[in-house]
């Protein structure tokens, strides 16, 4: 990949002093072959006090700070060269911690709160591992309604299972992502990236472009907010699961309203079958009587949370 004209004369500008820097960010003093190359390989480069982090990934494909090596382990008398397909930046040197970085960048200030308020921020400045973000914007939050919004902030555990729906316990660069893959967060759940002549993507949306590297992983911009299952209030569930019949009557009682807000419950819902083989003329009074129906929505919930229905003895 060519750098562009415009970027291109953004860097020869600098000074004297600041090229020297840039050619000696991309310069290591030591001979080093591809393999030698390891997973999260961070090495010292010419310019004092900064590094580079490198990657091999299982499909052979190598990177240093996620940028792709087109044509490696090209041997001189006195050296050898790697050729990578974009200039490295010494100005965005992987030196502080992907916490630090979502921080001060000013753009994801209700993604970071969540961050501290669940203590996952604290986790990742102590950690050495590393892992890749996948940071929704402030503009990301903005597209959600207010109740579920307030929901996350309210639900600490349906916080920290959406933070964690946006880390894989890995780094992932993009030039590695060759066709479909599914990678597990660290909420369990499993993101589907795609790649294409587009680019990269979370699924059909969520295009993965601008990203930032640091000392213990990478972290990518995204305009969308990735829910979780175990975020998702219990209307969203049951959309999900296409109870659409126990919703219909939710909604038609006016239950759902409860159900959005944040609390405890648990829901014994009947699946799309069984509603559908009720006894017809039963299913249309409950459709057209608003006190039976949710006579027959809050028969089917309990107030507070049970995993096993022993508890509810």
């Amino acid at each position: 990949m060519q750098v562009a004209e415009g970027n291109m004369r953004h860097f020869l500008e600098r000074s004297t002093a600041q090229l020297d820097n840039l050619i000696n960010y991309h310069t290591l003093n030591k001979r080093l072959t591809s393999d030698e190359f390891e997973a999260d390989m961070m090495v010292n480069t010419r310019f004092a006090g900064n590094k580079i982090r490198l990657n091999k990934f299982s499909s052979w494909i190598n990177t240093v700070n996620c940028v792709s090596i087109t044509n490696k382990d090209n041997e001189a008398s006195n050296g050898i060269v790697h050729i990578i397909d974009s200039v490295l930046n010494p100005d965005s040197s992987p030196q502080r911690n992907v916490a630090d970085i979502l921080l001060q960048d000013g753009r994801f200030t209700r993604f970071t709160y969540a961050m501290e308020n669940t203590g996952i921020s604290r986790a990742l400045r102590r950690s050495k591992d590393a892992v890749t973000i996948l940071a929704p914007t402030d503009n990301a939050f903005q597209k959600l309604q207010s109740s579920t919004l307030q929901n996350l902030l309210n639900d600490d555990k349906a916080g920290e299972a959406l933070i964690k729906n946006h880390i894989l316990p890995h780094t992932l660069c993009l030039p590695a992502v060759i066709g479909q893959h599914k990678l597990k967060a660290e909420s369990n759940e499993k993101l589907s990236f795609n790649c294409s002549t587009k680019g990269v993507s979370i699924g059909q949306n969520i295009t993965l472009k601008e990203f930032m590297t640091a000392d213990n992983g990478v972290v990518y911009v995204i305009d969308e907010v990735m829910f979780p299952t175990r975020a998702n209030n219990l209307l969203k569930l049951l959309e999900d699961e296409k109870l659409n019949t126990f919703l219909k009557l939710m909604k038609f009682t006016k239950v759902d309203e409860t159900f959005e807000q944040a609390g405890d419950y648990t829901l014994f819902v009947p699946n799309e079958e069984s509603m559908l083989n009720m006894d017809a003329t039963k299913l249309k009074e409950l459709m057209e009587n608003r006190v039976k129906a949710r006579q027959f929505v809050l028969h089917h919930a309990v107030q507070g949370k049970f995993k096993n229905p022993r508890n509810l003895r």
